[in-house]
């Protein structure tokens, strides 16, 4: 079924209309599949990322820089180089220049004299006598022609933003005014129609229009999503038909270890294993920070479900955290008779068609893996237990499927995003267990965060580092260096390094390496392996160690543009250091004075305090990249929106409890959200 429920679903028929519909080439139908739009209704919802608001006009004198502003002035000569094309531009209160980078056919469209309205960014060159410049992305003869609000949207290759805009117009006049909800629901959350939001998202005439159509497009996602976990939660059984008798392997298990378990996980382990000796089903959320050892009660738990006759699979976002997750299974358990499997997309056809056939046929017992586990083409003989690492990057829809498809055996969800109690028992429904690893593992210190500006002081604080034998990891924004204005104060991975590279010439001792998301995932494996076997003192890197790369003896994260990361996303980096007992650091580079992002991180380490503040920097105002982002979008929406969600939860039992009205909305039932 298609992820666009909103439109032409009444009456359980789900019409898709063709792009073709459009009149438009080939070439272009095209490219919009290449961005993932297939249909009329993929275009309506392909929503704008941002808005530029042009309707008021401002004097040349008082533009600021860096702000997209409209001005209306007289041109003055136009001229043009290899490159450009610019002109002076004169209105009452003074002057600027206005420039055009890759478009030489306009010195001979622009009309030297004539007034203009210009639509884009401003720039005061501070290095030149402060020269105000503009870059304009719209200019128009006709002044009221440009003097609204203008979306934006996310650029398809090959296809100019104007094209864009003006087939989203096109296909807005196709769309059907019926809506899928009743009135009597749209009058009592004071929503606009569907209809309308379409309307307002893409053409609006005030900021009002954009919040209202907000309102609507989040009321729909949390009425559908609510509707279906209602689904599948409304036969819950708390039985199981995979109960334990005993737990023999914990106690070599338990001995083997090279640390003590923590009191916290002591007590989940305990709890976890009489539920299930009870006869009832573990449904369990462990919750715990970064670096908790969240993954070695995992462990446990795999290998009690094995010794009692039962298979497992533990499912990791990434195949950097999946690949962690098997090496560890590996070292742990390599004294008890258990089989262990690797399934992920980057195996050969023959090792993958070798690992299903003997999970099948249940040689192997313990499955790890990235999301191909729950493929249809993997068949597990007696599937007991189901581990989902970092839930968020699940669809948690598609989990509960997999559960049904294997008569409901246990499941254990982890995640280092804390989720409140009424949320959880929504996504989890009533029987879920929270359960909280709060201590860190004995001998570990808490992680000292700085605020640095200079890469020779960074470098330096690296250098001493690695003279006591530790590593260090550099995250970088960027894999290359991007053309944007906007990111030109942004370097690169490949840039970092080779900065890097130069800088440590004085010290030739040190050996520094790359990874980045454009490398074969065979690359990146190789060189995090080198780096774990302290074959690299410095690792640079992209956000993809952001999760599940666990090396003990790093003791620096060095966070480059640190302004530029989320901060949940600058507390997991985080937590990739301090794994040991030595003395850890995670460095925050920035050039603002100010982050406000940057301050909390060196106030606190705590990740629950952390993921309260960074819910109220994003605010329910973040709804459009929520939208768009895809992971962890009904969790965000559910924390930004905890009274609507509520409310929402209260209309579908009633819906639910009413057997005529139900028929009106089952059809969501047969739609899949992603």
């Amino acid at each position: 079924m298609d992820k666009n429920w909103h439109l032409m679903h009444i009456k359980e028929v789900f019409i898709l209309m063709e792009l073709e519909l459009l009149g438009i080439p080939k070439q272009k139908i095209n490219q919009l599949k290449r961005a993932d739009i297939h249909s009329i209704e993929d275009l309506v919802m392909y929503f704008p990322r941002k808005y530029y608001d042009f309707r008021n006009l401002v004097p040349i004198r008082d533009i600021r820089d860096g702000e997209m502003c409209a001005i209306v002035g007289k041109l003055g000569e136009i001229k043009e180089s290899k490159t450009l094309v610019y002109a002076k531009v004169t209105d009452s209160s003074g002057y600027c220049y206005a420039y055009w980078f890759n478009q030489r056919y306009l010195s001979k469209i622009l009309k030297e004299g004539e007034e203009y309205i210009l639509c884009g960014l401003a720039q005061i060159d501070t290095d030149f006598y402060n020269v105000r410049k503009i870059f304009p992305i719209m200019f128009d003869r006709d002044i009221n022609k440009l003097r609204k609000i203008v979306p934006v949207y996310r650029k398809i290759k090959g296809m100019s933003d104007a094209y864009l805009q003006n087939l989203i117009a096109d296909a807005l006049k196709l769309v059907s005014s019926e809506d899928y909800l009743e009135e009597n629901i749209v009058q009592r959350f004071n929503l606009i129609s569907e209809y309308e939001a379409f309307q307002c998202i893409h053409q609006p005439q005030s900021p009002a229009d954009i919040e209202k159509a907000k309102e609507r497009f989040v009321f729909d996602d949390l009425f559908i999503f609510n509707f279906q976990l209602k689904n599948l939660h409304k036969d819950q059984d708390r039985t199981t038909r995979y109960p334990v008798q005993s737990c023999k392997s914990w106690t070599p298990l338990y001995h083997s270890l090279p640390f003590d378990l923590t009191d916290d996980q002591k007590k989940c382990l305990k709890f976890m294993y009489y539920t299930a000796k009870q006869g009832k089903r573990i449904n369990a959320l462990i919750q715990g920070d970064v670096g908790s050892g969240k993954t070695i009660v995992a462990v446990f738990m795999m290998a009690l479900a094995a010794e009692n006759g039962y298979q497992s699979c533990i499912m990791a976002p990434t195949e950097v955290l999946a690949r962690q997750h098997y090496e560890e299974l590996a070292e742990r358990l390599k004294g008890l008779p258990f089989a262990i499997g690797y399934l992920s997309g980057n195996i050969t056809a023959k090792q993958k068609r070798e690992t299903l056939e003997k999970i099948k046929s249940g040689e192997i017992q313990l499955v790890v893996g990235t999301h191909a586990v729950i493929q249809d083409s993997v068949e597990f003989q007696n599937l007991g237990l189901m581990i989902v690492d970092e839930q968020h990057r699940f669809g948690v829809v598609q989990r509960e499927t997999l559960l049904e498809r294997y008569n409901n055996p246990h499941s254990i969800v982890m995640s280092a995003t804390p989720i409140p109690r009424t949320l959880s028992m929504a996504l989890y429904g009533d029987s879920i267990q929270v359960l909280t690893i709060k201590t860190k593992p004995k001998g570990r210190k808490p992680v000292i965060t700085k605020k640095m500006t200079s890469d020779a002081d960074v470098n330096e604080f690296m250098y001493q580092e690695i003279q006591k034998g530790r590593q260090c990891y550099v995250i970088c924004p960027l894999i290359e260096d991007s053309e944007s204005e906007r990111m030109t104060d942004v370097e690169s991975v490949n840039t970092v390094h080779k900065k890097l590279v130069k800088y440590f010439q004085k010290y030739p001792e040190v050996r520094i390496s790359l990874i980045s998301g454009k490398m074969k995932q065979k690359d990146i494996e190789e060189e995090i392996r080198k780096f774990a076997n302290k074959e690299i003192d410095i690792l640079v890197s992209t956000t993809i160690v952001e999760v599940g790369v666990n090396i003990p003896n790093a003791s620096v994260m060095t966070v480059k543009n640190a302004e530029r990361f989320g901060l949940a996303q600058l507390h997991q980096l985080r937590g990739r250091v301090g794994r040991s007992s030595h003395q850890s650091y995670c460095i925050l580079q920035t050039p603002k004075e100010d982050d406000v992002k940057v301050d909390i991180m060196c106030q606190t380490n705590d990740g629950f305090e952390i993921a309260k503040k960074d819910l109220e920097l994003r605010g329910p105002g973040d709804f459009l990249g929520v939208r768009q982002s895809g992971q962890n979008k009904y969790v965000m929406l559910m924390l930004a929106y905890p009274q609507l969600y509520e409310e929402i939860s209260k209309l579908n039992d009633e819906i639910y409890r009413d057997p005529e009205w139900y028929a009106k909305y089952s059809f969501i039932n047969e739609f899949e959200l992603r």
